[in-house]
C-alpha cells in the first residue's frame, strides 16, 4: 500500500460525476424517469387550488356583505336582491376543471362543497321569503 499518494485522491474527478453533469443533474434525471413510471395525474394543481381559492374567498366576501347589510334594519330586501344575485352566481362559479384537478385534496374538495351549500341556502332563504 502507497501511503505517499493519499493526497492525490482529491485531484481525481469520479466518472460518474461527468455522466451525471452532461445529462442536467440527478434531480432531472431522477424527476424525468419518475415521469416516465408515474405520468403526473394532476398537472397544474397549484393553479387549480389559487382558482378555488379566490373563487372561495369571493364568495365568502359575498356572504358576509349579506350577513351585514342582513343587520342593516334600513335595509330592504329589495336592496339585497343584487348582491343575493350575485352570491348565486359566484357560488355556480367554480370552475369544474379546476375541482376535478384538485379532488385528491380532500380539504379543499370539502370546503368547496360546504361553501356552495351555505350559499345556496343563503339564497334558497332569501327567495322562500324568511326574512319577510
Amino acid at each position: 500500500m502507497k501511503i505517499n499518494e493519499i493526497d492525490n485522491l482529491s485531484n481525481t474527478i469520479p466518472i460518474a460525476h461527468n455522466k451525471v453533469n452532461s445529462k442536467g443533474g440527478f434531480k432531472q434525471i431522477l424527476d424525468h424517469k419518475l415521469s416516465e413510471i408515474n405520468p403526473p395525474i394532476f398537472q397544474g394543481t397549484a393553479e387549480a387550488s389559487s382558482l378555488i381559492i379566490k373563487q372561495s374567498n369571493k364568495v365568502l366576501n359575498l356572504l358576509d356583505e349579506y350577513c351585514r347589510q342582513l343587520n342593516d334594519p334600513t335595509k330592504t330586501l329589495k336592496d339585497l336582491q343584487p348582491l343575493v344575485a350575485s352570491i348565486e352566481q359566484e357560488a355556480n362559479l367554480f370552475p369544474t376543471e379546476a375541482m376535478d384537478k384538485t379532488r385528491a385534496n380532500a380539504e379543499l374538495h370539502c370546503l368547496v362543497k360546504d361553501l356552495t351549500l351555505t350559499a345556496n341556502v343563503a339564497v334558497f332563504k332569501f327567495y322562500r321569503g324568511d326574512y319577510v
